[in-house]
This record gives structure tokens, sequence and C-alpha cells, in this order.
């Protein structure tokens, strides 16, 4: 595991000269060379964040974690919560699609992106108040990453930003990853982040 690193490294880290701003106590932004950030979805992302963190007591969640995955309900009954919740769910599973990285301080995530490419299934399936989600991998690192993943998640809904502030390590299962580490074509990934 890689429990004992902080909040990661520090300046260019991606291997392209992006660097990391503090935009608040909760949300580390990825800039690219540039500096510029990805249109309004990173800031789009990090308030719909912020909102299911601030009203998390609305929200409900079961997770059965499978061999091969994830199945996971979240739900409320506050039409604005669910939806929010739906955004959010469809939009981190663009994220996965696209490799537009998020929490690259935590090694968790950093982790998850790297191995997108291995998740067979991603299904999203909306209901009237929430989502269900079923991720799959014939991987048993991404497996074990489906899982820790369902139960930081599942953290932030119970301790708020409290456990948003924490990094998370990468299950012993799989081999070291750093940030910035290379995606599946085996170039460096430098993407734009937000929470």
């Amino acid at each position: 595991g890689r429990g004992g690193q902080g909040r990661g490294h520090r300046g260019g880290g991606n291997g392209q000269g992006g660097r990391r701003t503090q935009v608040d106590d909760d949300t580390a932004v990825m800039t690219n060379p540039g500096g510029q950030h990805q249109g309004g979805r990173n800031s789009s992302d990090r308030a719909t964040i912020q909102n299911l963190i601030d009203n998390r007591q609305h929200i409900h969640r079961t997770v059965e974690k499978t061999p091969d995955g994830i199945q996971t309900h979240t739900w409320s009954h506050e039409k604005q919560v669910s939806d929010w919740i739906t955004q959010h769910v469809h939009s981190m599973k663009k994220r996965m699609e696209e490799g537009n990285r998020i929490r690259q301080r935590d090694p968790l995530f950093v982790a998850a992106f790297d191995r997108a490419h291995l998740i067979d299934d991603f299904v999203v399936e909306e209901e009237d108040n929430g989502v269900k989600v079923m991720e799959t991998s014939r991987d048993p690192c991404t497996v074990d990453i489906l899982h820790s993943h369902s139960d930081v998640v599942s953290g932030f809904i119970e301790h708020g930003r409290y456990e948003v502030r924490r990094n998370h390590p990468v299950p012993s299962s799989c081999p070291a990853v750093t940030p910035g580490s290379c995606d599946q074509a085996g170039k460096r990934s430098v993407r734009n982040v937000g929470m």
C-alpha cells in the first residue's frame, strides 16, 4: 500500500511541467502546462461534489462487492440532491472514459485512472431518485481498486470533508503507482483535474 505519503508530491510531478495549486482546503486542481483549466467542467464538477458533501445527510448508498467488481445504489429523497448524484456519476464515468483525471494527489485515484482501460463494464442505470452503477473487471488489481474506491465514496458520504481531505492507499494487490504515471498507451498522462 501507499498510505503513508501525506498529501502526495509537490511541484511539476506530472512529467510535463504542470503545477498544482490549492483552491481551498478540500480541492486541489492540476493545471496543464499553459495554466488553463478545461472549460467550465472542472469548476462544475467541483461545485457538484461540494454540494453533495454539504448535503450528505440526505444521501443513501448501498454497495455490493462482487468477485469481479461492484454494484452500488446511491439515492436521495431530495430531488436536487438526487439530480446532483446522477450528474456526478455521469460526469465521473465520462472522465474515466476520456482520462480526464481528478484527485491526483490521492494514490487510489491515480491508480483508478491508470487502470481505467481494464474496466470491462461501467453501466449506469438512472432511477427516479438516484443511480445504480455496475463496474466489472477481469484484472484482480482493478477489482480491488473498484472495491476500495466504493469504500472511499461511502466514506465521503459518512464523514464528509474529513474524508475528502485524506489520501487513500492503493490496494496491496496492485503494482506501485505514482502521480502522473503511464496511461494504457504507455505515455505520460497530463490531465486537468478538479476535486
